[in-house]
């Protein structure tokens, strides 16, 4: 055993000291820093000099309680045997362990495997989308932590209130109470905003140096874009092995590399500034004067969507570009992100400035120059934020219009200017057959099921139908066009529960009448109050 030679790692005095101390077997010495696995070779000298007795010869010597058993013990072979099984055991246990960590020579060092610069970027992808996910929750449940924070303080303003005063001074201070309820909102808000006097220095400096690395970072980005892409293209054509043409390069590229340049105006802007740094250094004039200068940011919003029509369109249609962008993106030297998602980033870095100003103006002090240059800036980048926002919005709505016209067959060209779908509600038609009779007597019959399609300006009625396939568990839908009626020639009746038939409602055409029913009272309240929301907003506009 002492000859064969065992594993760097699997020598490491961590490992064999415990070992030994566990038992009881110290070394004499402590051992200097150049002598490797003097613990390890003490162990194994240890265990293989074991002074051990069978239970026989412990019996002899110190006597037992119980009777001995009368299979006796191996012999001494036999348990060296056993011992040297362990030993050999626990060698082959500590090479499974620490396998992944042994390398040759020549080999890259582990950390290199689990660590390079592929998988820290992959990370940061996914961190970046972790944020994004963050933020639309934030978004999101920030009415309901406000709602939260005045119903606490409500209580704690009620539990105060009913400890100190009876039930009739209670309801005659009602005001006090909702007086007292905003008071101590107001307090806990400012508290949450307010920052001592002290810290305000370290703190802006924090956040005007985070404005910079945040900069930095982005305008790498797009010199990614311009280095790894661009650069490479034109090369390419340059040298009659075109990938594109200059055509599709202009339209893709033309209008980031504008807002590159203007970009890194800013970025030397921030620098100049940030070498300078002290407590009356400023920062807003230099957004202030950024947020003046957006055209070029203008026009690529306005190309966005041809851009990536371009991009996709050329994807397929030239194997070529196919494997180009095969071998460029999501590689180590595109931060592990395809062009696409880098040509997403003018779309976030408004919010993230918005964000990042902020942050600045609410940590310099009211006196200070820069504090009005931070509001202005701040309210020129909002307002270049919502009308991303709104074409956002915009190409969603027309994006949902799309996407209902491929579900119905027979549908006619529904995607028109300023149309936006509002709602979908799944009915049941219904036939009346005998409308002469009394209301409440009155006997449907279900003929059809319907998917109604509302948008600003038009209700769409499809027919559905459903399919079920051998063995899946889900059913297949199919819609069918029906008819297309203008809100502001729809006339909405409701029905009267009763016997025969509930949540049922009527919608009268130009030509013909729809009597429909939804499977519950709270659907057909929610489907009629959108319903006549959208008629009167229809009839204001015609």
């Amino acid at each position: 055993m002492e000859n064969v030679r065992l594993p760097v790692v699997f020598c490491q005095d961590c490992l064999w000291m415990p070992k030994c101390v566990k038992r009881g077997w110290f070394l004499p010495y402590t051992p200097p820093d150049h002598e490797y696995g003097a613990w390890k070779r003490h162990y194994v000298a240890c265990a293989c000099s074991l002074d051990y007795l069978t239970p026989t010869e412990t019996a002899e010597m110190y006597g037992v309680l119980e009777e001995p058993k009368k299979k006796l013990e191996g012999s001494e072979d036999e348990w060296n045997e056993r011992l040297l099984r362990r030993l050999i055991q626990d060698g082959l246990a500590g090479q499974k362990i620490f396998s992944e960590w042994l390398w040759n020579d020549g080999d890259p060092a582990p950390p290199a495997t689990y660590f390079n610069e592929r998988k820290l970027q992959e990370w940061s992808r996914t961190a970046q989308l972790q944020e994004e996910v963050l933020r639309t929750v934030r978004k999101q449940m920030r009415p309901y932590f406000r709602q939260l924070q005045q119903d606490t303080c409500a209580r704690m303003i009620g539990q105060l209130m009913f400890d100190s005063m009876s039930t009739t001074q209670m309801l005659q201070n009602q005001e006090l109470a909702q007086t007292l309820t905003e008071g101590l909102i107001a307090m806990m808000r400012e508290k949450q905003n307010r920052s001592p006097r002290g810290k305000f220095v370290e703190k802006r400096t924090q956040f005007a140096r985070e404005t910079l690395r945040s900069e930095q970072n982005y305008v790498q980005t797009l010199e990614i874009v311009k280095d790894i892409y661009w650069v490479r293209l034109r090369a390419a054509l340059a040298s009659n092995r075109a990938v594109l043409s200059m055509a599709n390069i202009h339209i893709i590229f033309s209008d980031i590399l504008l807002i590159l340049e203007l970009n890194r105006s800013l970025l030397r802007d921030l620098r100049e500034r940030l070498s300078e740094w002290g407590p009356s250094q400023c920062l807003g004039d230099v957004f202030v004067k950024f947020s003046t200068r957006l055209t070029n940011y203008t026009n690529f919003f306005n190309n966005y969507s041809t851009i990536l029509k371009t991009i996709d369109k050329c994807r397929n249609t030239s194997p070529g570009f196919r494997v180009f962008l095969t071998r460029h993106d999501r590689s180590a030297v595109t931060k592990m992100l395809s062009l696409q998602e880098m040509l997403l980033s003018p779309s976030r870095r408004f919010d993230e400035y918005v964000i990042l100003l902020s942050a600045l103006r609410l940590h310099t002090p009211i006196q200070h120059v820069d504090r009005h240059d931070l509001a202005a800036a701040i309210a020129n980048l909002k307002r270049f934020r919502d009308y991303i926002q709104q074409l956002k919005v915009r190409h969603q709505r027309d994006q949902e219009i799309v996407e209902a016209q491929s579900s119905i067959a027979g549908s006619p060209i529904l995607l028109e200017a300023n149309r936006y779908l509002i709602q979908v509600q799944e009915v049941t038609q219904m036939s009346c057959l005998d409308g002469k009779i009394c209301p409440s007597f009155r006997i449907y019959e279900h003929i059809n099921d319907m998917n109604l399609f509302l948008f600003n300006d038009a209700l769409v009625f499809t027919s559905r139908t459903v399919a079920h396939l051998p063995f899946e568990r889900t059913a297949k839908m199919s819609l069918q066009f029906l008819a297309a009626v203008a809100l502001s020639r729809l006339l909405i009746e409701d029905i009267p529960d009763s016997k025969y038939i509930q949540n049922a409602f009527a919608m009268q055409g130009p030509k013909r009448q729809w009597i429909c029913a939804t499977e519950t009272e709270e659907d057909k309240m929610t489907w009629l109050s959108c319903l006549a929301s959208a008629i009167r907003a229809a009839m204001r506009e015609a």
